[in-house]
């Protein structure tokens, strides 16, 4: 029997369903499949010249139905710190899960346990079951209730010591193979949930610079660097509140017992991991959907791409958008308006075509102008659905309990023969082929080109989409359909035919002449 065992660095928490298990961290049984995969799929292109023979291959073909040639156990010492993932936390609520020493990362990208946040922080409540408040009738603080933990279905799991993966074989061939492929594997894997946006990410301790290791494994790489100075250390303390409520009042008093909690290590962990995600979060969004958040507004990268790189090619929101607003009022119920702020931004010289395929809406949705329209946000991954949200409320703020849902469907129309018959398949997610990895105190943004069988079937696919309007009634939520009457607007949208990964990754961190390209990204 012969052993390898790989020593692994984490680097960002992964989000784990298996939380409550004794030793929870990394699984077999999601590593061992991805390594088979990766090794018959990559190895050979890596190690040009010194190829793996075709007998030994086949022993990782992930079809081959034969029992396993090598075995993977997973193991730490200690245990990993276990954190809460949300989408946001307000001061008292972080002030809560402070007190309680419970680790906690907010606004990054994972908003699947929101209702059991709910849960686990209540407001604090007084010996008669009512909720304190302050003077101005607000919840006056929130209390921690570990007993509801159970309600969060995935917990972060990040390891402070390494973690050892331990390979047997009764074929050194295999070992040895292993070994030399780890670092290359774990360069280009995330693990968990949303590991493509960073999380799960893991290192084997090599002594290949990351940065080749990532070079060999993508066709397009671009890393940032984040700073972590004191003084920054400093500001994420006094912005995000996060400081032990323990020592609030001492914390208050002066600069020394500031200095006391930047030496935290663990607190320090989690004002780091906390910038690197919501950095990710950012840049992701910048790239994909654009950002609107209190007074900065940005158009998304693939929307500047498709106008003034692609011929004019609009996205598909600006044509659902249109229909909502054709639509909204005409169904028998009474819908709210989309939400809107297009005209109180200066759009910072962005050139406004006079053409019909240009950037000329007259900040409304009530036209349909003949665009060239393509479903063009699949090029980064295909979602089950998204949404707009609906007029502001009285107080001023985004209605986040009324809007509309779009849930996208594809088909994909194939040829079975030349009489012409064809099969309908569905396409119900397309993977995004962009990854962010995160790797001490940078982040990469990686990607691969996708196959060409299926670049082939996104182009002969047309996608649906099927409006709904959401909203709540005496406590229960209720969804109805968006009724369109004319049969030319139901929005059928096809794949942005000339689309190119490459060259829109280098328009987004290179050329994009506009305030929206991201800044600080270099190719590697």
């Amino acid at each position: 029997m012969y052993k390898l065992e790989i020593k692994l660095k984490q680097h960002t928490p992964i989000i784990h369903f298996q939380h409550h298990q004794e030793g929870a961290t990394l699984r077999a049984t999601e590593l061992k499949p991805k390594l088979d995969r990766f090794i018959f799929g990559k190895y050979n292109s890596i190690f040009k010249d010194d190829p793996l023979e075709e007998n030994l291959l086949k022993a990782f073909n992930p079809s081959n139905k034969e029992s396993s040639r090598y075995k993977v156990r997973i193991f730490e010492k200690g245990s990993p710190i276990k954190i809460l993932i949300t989408s946001g936390l307000n001061w008292k609520k972080m002030k809560a899960l402070n007190m309680e020493g419970q680790s906690f990362l907010q606004g990054v990208d994972f908003f699947a346990e929101e209702k059991g946040v709910g849960s686990l922080i209540q407001p604090t409540k007084d010996e008669n079951g009512d909720v304190i408040k302050d003077n101005r009738n607000r919840v006056k603080s929130y209390s921690y209730h570990p007993e509801h933990e159970d309600k969060i279905s995935k917990w972060g799991l990040f390891s402070q010591g390494l973690i050892m993966v331990e390979v047997r074989s009764f074929k050194k061939e295999i070992v040895e193979a292993i070994k030399k492929i780890a670092p290359y594997f774990f360069a280009y894997m995330n693990f968990g949930t949303r590991q493509n946006k960073g999380f799960g990410c893991f290192a084997a301790i090599s002594d290949e610079p990351f940065d080749h290791l990532v070079k060999s494994v993508y066709d397009y790489s671009y890393k940032k660097e984040i700073e972590f100075t004191d003084d920054i250390l400093k500001n994420a303390l006094e912005e995000q509140n996060q400081f032990w409520g323990k020592v609030e009042r001492e914390y208050k008093r002066g600069e020394n017992q500031l200095e006391r909690l930047i030496n935290d290590p663990r607190l320090i962990q989690m004002i780091r991991l906390q910038g690197l995600l919501s950095q990710t979060k950012m840049d992701y969004q910048r790239l994909k959907t654009g950002v609107n958040f209190r007074d900065d507004y940005k158009k998304s990268l693939l929307f500047l791409y498709g106008l003034y790189c692609l011929n004019g090619v609009r996205g598909e929101k600006r044509k659902i958008k249109s229909i909502i607003n054709k639509y909204f009022n005409n169904s028998g119920h009474h819908f709210q308006k989309l939400f809107s702020n297009r005209d109180n931004h200066n759009f910072r010289g962005i050139i406004k075509n006079e053409n019909e395929n240009g950037w000329n809406d007259d900040f409304g949705w009530d036209d349909l102008k003949p665009y060239n329209y393509n479903y063009l946000r699949i090029a980064l991954g295909m979602a089950e659905q998204f949404e707009f949200n609906t007029t502001r409320r009285r107080d001023g703020k985004i209605d986040q309990t009324n809007k509309y849902v779009v849930k996208v469907s594809g088909k994909y129309y194939k040829a079975l023969n030349e009489a012409g018959k064809t099969k309908v398949e569905k396409i119900d997610r397309y993977q995004s082929p962009v990854v962010f990895k995160v790797y001490n105190n940078s982040i990469y943004v990686l990607a691969n080109d996708p196959l060409p069988e299926q670049i082939e079937k996104l182009k002969k696919a047309d996608f649906s989409f099927d409006i709904s309007y959401n909203y709540k009634t005496r406590g229960q939520d209720r969804s109805v359909p968006l009724y369109i009457e004319e049969e030319e607007d139901k929005i059928k949208l096809t794949y942005p035919e000339q689309f190119n990964l490459g060259e829109f990754l280098k328009f987004a961190f290179e050329t994009c002449p506009f305030d929206e390209k991201i800044e600080g990204y270099k190719p590697i």
